[in-house]
C-alpha cells in the first residue's frame, strides 16, 4: 500500500483558498463602498441615501461572510481528508511493524 501525504501541498491548497476568499471578499466590500460614494453623490433625502447605503453595505457583508464561510468549510473538508489518509498511512505501518 503506498499512502502519501503532502502536507506542504495541503497547506498551500488551503492558503490559496483563503487568500482567494479574503481577495473576493475585500472586493465586494470595496464595491460596495463605491457605490455608497455614488449614492451619497446624488440628490437624494438623506434618509434616503443612509438606507440606501445601510443596504449595500449590510448586503456586501452578507456576501463577504458568505465567501469566507465557504472557504473555511473547504479548508475543513481538505484537512479532513488528510487526517483520514494519515489515519490510513498510521494503520499502515503499524500493521506492517506487528506483521499483520
Amino acid at each position: 500500500m503506498s499512502t502519501t501525504i503532502d502536507i506542504a501541498g495541503i497547506e498551500k491548497e488551503i492558503d490559496a483558498i483563503l487568500e482567494k476568499a479574503r481577495t473576493t471578499a475585500a472586493k465586494i466590500i470595496d464595491d460596495a463602498h463605491r457605490k455608497a460614494r455614488e449614492i451619497l453623490e446624488k440628490p437624494l433625502p438623506i434618509e434616503e441615501l443612509e438606507r440606501e447605503v445601510k443596504e449595500i453595505i449590510e448586503k456586501a457583508e452578507r456576501e463577504a461572510k458568505e465567501i469566507m464561510d465557504k472557504a473555511r468549510k473547504e479548508v475543513e473538508e481538505i484537512i479532513e481528508k488528510s487526517m483520514k489518509k494519515l489515519d490510513k498511512a498510521t494503520w499502515f505501518l503499524v500493521e506492517k511493524t506487528l506483521g499483520v
